[in-house]
């Protein structure tokens, strides 16, 4: 007598018994797709999202899955890669704390320099106030002294006067003028002849510098001539050839103000710099190498605003008295 099986009413095969076939309706999935129903189970593989029906079948599924162990590896990587961003971010944030620190010790270093640095800056302010007031009493007292000359000048025949403008105006160039020169072109010439040396050597090294560089023009001419060396008078010839007096070489001065300004602020800032640099490479406790430094910044400091005024009426006189000087020995070479 053949035994009795069950058979499946939708895929026909067949089972030994009824408990067998109610698990086979439940669970095979292609009994179950011939019927149009996807099998119903939390056991899915994470990797190829594949169904079974236990933890059994699940477990030996994920042991020969490609999709499941790749996701096993790129989760262990990413864990290690955490953890290692993780520890540069401490190693990173103990370092910026210790930077941190440094640059307080610095900045307060810093403010130090700072204060006395404007210290010095005040003092030396006083003292140019002060010579400035100075400066305006002998000026008033010359002022009168010179109208009481000038005067009795006028009371005398002066037979020398057209030979006198004669030769003045030999000496100056109708081809290259005060009035022709050009603000952009003086920067440039004064950022490529004017350096830290003549810097240092303050009005007397400007002036020197401009007798070299511009004053004396290619045509072997002046631009200005020292009429006058006592009352700081100068002659010069302007774009229409009209012989012109400038008294206190203020026209020169204004002419050239901007560039001399600038360039001389662009020196004393690089001298600045390198003093900082320097600072910071010594330690606090070499006080005699710290006073050097600060006394040479206090120096370059004078030295700057000695220069950045050089076109005052009341604090020019090294200027002009040079100018002088360099111009009358021109003409008698």
């Amino acid at each position: 007598m053949s035994e009795h099986r069950e058979v499946c009413e939708h895929c026909k095969s067949t089972f030994k018994n009824k408990i067998v076939l109610k698990t086979h309706i439940n669970t095979n999935k292609k009994c179950l797709s011939l019927r149009g129903l996807a099998l119903n189970t939390e056991y899915i593989c994470n990797g190829c999202k594949t169904m079974h029906i236990n933890t059994t079948h699940l477990n030996n599924h994920q042991d020969v899955c490609k999709e499941y162990k790749l996701i096993i590896v790129e989760t262990k990587y990413k864990k290690e890669l955490e953890e290692q961003l993780q520890l540069q971010e401490i190693r990173f944030l103990e370092k910026f704390k210790q930077q941190e620190e440094e640059f307080k010790i610095k900045l307060n270093n810093k403010d130090h320099q700072y204060e006395l640095l404007k210290k010095s800056y005040e003092n030396i302010q006083q003292q140019y106030n002060d010579s400035k007031e100075d400066y305006k009493m002998r000026m008033n007292k010359l002022d009168v002294i010179i109208e009481k000359i000038a005067t009795e000048a006028i009371n005398k025949p002066n037979t020398t006067t057209n030979n006198t403008i004669t030769n003045i105006r030999n000496t100056l160039s109708s081809t290259y003028t005060l009035e022709s020169l050009d603000e952009k072109k003086l920067v440039e010439d004064m950022r490529k002849n004017y350096n830290e040396k003549q810097f240092k050597q303050g009005q007397k090294g400007l002036a020197e510098y401009l007798y070299k560089n511009i004053l004396k023009t290619p045509d072997d001419k002046l631009m200005i001539s020292c009429s006058d060396t006592s009352r700081k008078k100068f002659k010069m010839i302007d774009n229409h050839g009209n012989l012109k007096e400038d008294i206190h070489a203020r026209f020169l001065c204004e002419k050239i103000k901007v560039p001399v300004q600038t360039r001389s602020t662009e020196i004393f800032n690089k001298i600045q710099d390198t003093i900082y640099e320097q600072q910071e490479k010594i330690s606090m406790d070499e006080r005699a190498n710290h006073n050097k430094l600060m006394n040479d910044l206090e120096k370059a400091g004078e030295i700057y605003i000695n220069v950045y005024k050089f076109d005052e009426h009341e604090s020019n006189g090294e200027f002009i008295n040079e100018l002088c000087v360099l111009l009358n020995n021109s003409l008698l070479k």
